[in-house]
């Protein structure tokens, strides 16, 4: 799926290594956008509707509807980026991720181009 889809969770799967952690996937392949001549705080509209969208269906708990005899103990928002960010959208996940966490939902974030760098656990 595409950022500008703002309405849509990518993925929603439940961690391998620990299945009391619902993980909600955000594909950002905001690259790609660059000839729309999209801004920076654009990008960052749109990101932050995403991680509002995942937000949402934790705190209503709509996990219950596609998992219904399931009890998590954590959210993840995995915020795939396609590549590198910039450092305002560093700093707006950092703020991000602060905000969700008394939601208990944590945020993490990576570049997948060749090989997974992690920019913040």
């Amino acid at each position: 799926m595409a950022i500008d889809e703002i309405n849509k969770i990518d993925y929603i799967r439940i961690s391998l290594k620990d299945n009391k952690v619902l993980i909600l996937g955000i594909e950002d392949n905001y690259y790609n956008y660059k000839y729309l001549e999209q801004t920076e705080n654009q990008h960052l509209y749109l990101l932050q509707e995403k991680i509002n969208t995942c937000s949402k269906y934790v705190t209503s708990k709509l996990y219950n509807n596609e998992f219904p005899n399931k009890t998590f103990d954590r959210f993840l928002i995995q915020i795939e980026f396609s590549y590198n960010i910039t450092k305002e959208c560093y700093n707006f996940l950092i703020r991000a991720k602060k905000l969700l966490k008394k939601a208990n939902i944590n945020i993490t974030a990576r570049y997948i181009k060749y090989r997974r760098k992690t920019f913040f656990k």
